[in-house]
């Protein structure tokens, strides 16, 4: 709606416009019912004549000049809009009519045709308004600028390129540059080098890069380049992917320069897990290659879930090597109770080791994926390694920052606090060290962080489903994880484990069952090893260490005593077992067989060799004629030994001092007289 109007040369006022400086309604009203101002109404809008207004409220409104500068303002301001709108919709829509026109020019590409159709539709426009009206050129160059900002650098230029598209449009429309082939006069040979120094991981200057290839230009005896043309060059060269990588670093080109997938992160706890090794960013004193330094570090092998970024696992060490790596992951699995769906690894040396095909075999027969990856993208682990440092790691005392790649000014901390915490009454031990790992990793855990809900990675861990694990019992992680060896079992013992100088003694119900047999050994302590079966490779029992005795009696303690003692014990129980194993195969024959005892007895009687000679008569006369009386000669006869255990229970009933059965062994009471 306009608030100021000039009628044949007169100005009008809208009552709104009056109202808004402060004049009151019932004003208005009474300069209408008193017919001291003359009114007009405009498509249902009253105005009021400016000149008939009362001096005291004129004093009060902008001038007759003023008012009637804001009307060609705004009618200046309609214009351009005006033109603004045509020119757009030329450029937006006007284009389709042109675009036949420019696909039958072979020169142009797809995107040359539709630029050209649309510059040639916004001038057929420029030409079509432009029809002498006064400032109607000015108000065109402007629209054009709005949409081709900087094309025409000035008004000038504008009118310029507008009288040479009046005699031929297509003259401004198709750029002929686009079309002229580049002649160099460089030689081939520099474009080599050139490409060879801006490749240069030293990372050189253009100006260096320029020094150099002047020298070998000079010496080459050909042109020289210029100094722009190396600054084009270089950045030209920088696009490339490969060159970029060779000069700058492989981690800043794919953060920089190459194309990226949009990651989104595991559903669940336990689909997948990270692993990486981190150094600990504090110096300890201690021992490398046998001689005493300062300025070691430890590192610090830690498992994420990928879900919850808690930190399942970890195992801190002196290198991320093979069995830091497998102590990690164990730990996390000890910690989980499962294996994930899938284990994500940098292509860490790890992956070409034995064990590591050896444990990558193993969790894939349970359904495990241990899959390796480059991209930096997918191991958020890297990040929050980063986390740790700047948000736990840097409350302890002698914290040394990000490290020296860092370009934050808040990675590292000053010089002066790095050489107070590297004097001789300040080195950490390795133990404090340790104990700083554990602590920041334990404080993470615990810690509400934003991107979880202000939840903590144990909370979203803990409550959160897990459909895609693996539940891992103590022996399968012991098939996993432990070492493996077969052994045979003898003397109730088994010793010489690689690696291991120790022994390990079986119990008396296991000697029984084991002893003489094959087994498969797997141990990861001292204390105690695991017993699983040969064929089936299921789990037998444990068997703890085997403890030695002192045997002079000036070193027994009443430990060595107790031993002693458990041994002799272990040995009698031993016999006990072996003892009940064959009395148990005596009764179970005996229940189905009366007679077996009588034919073992037939069986295990030695020859009485006096009714052998008798029996055989060819026998007989030989020793006969020797002169051997065979009824004068004397032979014993000799008792089948069979060990009681496996004679009858009755017959061993027979003997008056046996404890078993009713008859009962008394002492004799010398104070009874009926007994005398």
């Amino acid at each position: 709606m306009e608030q100021v109007v000039l009628l044949d040369r007169d100005i009008f006022i809208s009552r709104s416009y009056l109202i808004e400086r402060g004049l009151s309604i019932n004003t208005l009203k009474k300069w209408v019912s008193r017919n001291t101002v003359t009114s007009l109404l405009i498509k249902g809008i009253k105005y009021i004549k400016y000149s008939t207004i009362p001096r005291q409220t004129q004093d009060k409104l902008p001038s007759a000049s003023e008012l009637k500068s804001i009307i060609h303002e705004a009618k200046s301001d309609s214009k351009q809009s005006y033109y603004n709108q045509i020119l757009t919709n030329a450029f937006e829509k006007g284009f389709i009519t042109f675009r036949s026109e420019y696909e039958k020019d072979k020169r142009l590409t797809l995107d040359k045709i539709t630029e050209c159709a649309r510059l040639r539709a916004v001038w057929e426009k420029i030409l079509e308004h432009n029809n002498g009206a006064r400032g109607a050129t000015e108000l065109l160059f402007k629209a054009f600028d709005s949409i081709y900002k900087g094309k025409y650098a000035t008004y000038g230029a504008f009118c310029t390129v507008k009288t040479k598209a009046r005699k031929d449009i297509n003259s401004v429309v198709i750029d002929t540059r686009w079309f002229r082939e580049q002649h160099s006069s460089i030689d081939q040979q520099v474009f080599y080098w050139a490409a060879g120094l801006v490749s240069n991981p030293l990372n050189d200057t253009s100006r260096t890069i320029w020094r150099k290839l002047n020298d070998a230009c000079n010496k080459a005896n050909i042109e020289t380049p210029s100094y722009s043309w190396v600054k084009k060059f270089v950045r030209e060269k920088e696009r490339n992917p490969q060159i970029f990588a060779s000069r700058y670093g492989r981690e800043k080109a794919f953060n920089k320069l190459e194309p990226f997938a949009t990651i989104i992160h595991a559903k669940n706890p336990g689909s997948q897990w990270q692993i990486d090794g981190w150094d600990l960013p504090f110096y300890y004193k201690g021992f490398y290659k046998g001689k005493p330094t300062s300025y070691l570090k430890l590192i610090l092998v830690a498992v994420m879930d990928y879900h919850s970024k808690k930190f399942v696992g970890y195992c801190i060490g002196e290198s991320e090597n093979t069995d830091t790596i497998l102590k990690a992951i164990e730990n996390a699995v000890r910690n989980t109770g499962f294996l994930p769906f899938e284990i994500l690894s940098d292509n860490h040396s790890f992956n070409k080791t034995m064990e590591a095909n050896h444990f990558k075999e193993v969790i894939e027969t349970i359904g495990v994926t241990w899959r390796v990856t480059s991209n930096p993208r997918e191991k958020v682990i890297e990040r929050y390694f980063r986390y740790l440092g700047e948000h736990h790691s840097k409350n302890y005392p002698g914290y040394l920052g990000q490290g020296l790649k860092t370009r934050e000014k808040n990675g590292r901390p000053t010089q002066e606090y790095h050489d107070h915490f590297t004097k001789s009454d300040t080195w950490k031990e390795r133990r404090e060290v340790e104990l700083i790992g554990h602590s920041i990793i334990t404080e993470f855990n615990n810690a509400p962080l934003k991107h979880l809900g202000s939840k903590t990675p144990n909370e979203v861990h803990e409550n959160t489903e897990k459909p895609y694990t693996f539940p891992i019992n103590e022996f399968l992680r012991l098939k996993i994880f432990s070492r493996k060896s077969i052994q045979t079992i003898k003397r109730g013992q088994i010793q010489k484990l690689p690696g291991c100088p120790y022994e390990y003694q079986l119990t008396a119900e296991q000697f029984t069952k084991l002893n003489g047999k094959k087994v498969i050994v797997r141990y990861e302590s001292s204390d105690m090893i695991y017993l699983f079966d040969e064929k089936t490779d299921e789990p037998i029992t444990t068997v703890y260490r085997k403890s030695g005795i002192h045997g002079a009696l000036a070193d027994q303690t009443q430990e060595d005593i107790d031993k002693l003692n458990k041994n002799k014990g272990r040995l009698n129980g031993i016999k006990s077992k072996a003892k009940k194993e064959v009395e148990g195969l005596r009764d179970k024959t005996l229940m189905m067989h009366p007679n077996a005892f009588e034919t073992l007895n037939r069986i295990m009687t030695p020859k009485h060799v006096l009714q052998e000679v008798k029996a055989n008569y060819e026998l007989k006369e030989r020793v006969t004629k020797d002169g051997t009386n065979l009824e004068m000669a004397e032979v014993r006869s000799v008792e089948p030994m069979i060990i009681s255990s496996l004679k009858p229970q009755e017959s061993k009933d027979k003997n008056p001092y046996s404890v078993r059965g009713k008859h009962q062994v008394k002492k004799i009471d010398f104070t009874d007289n009926d007994e005398l």
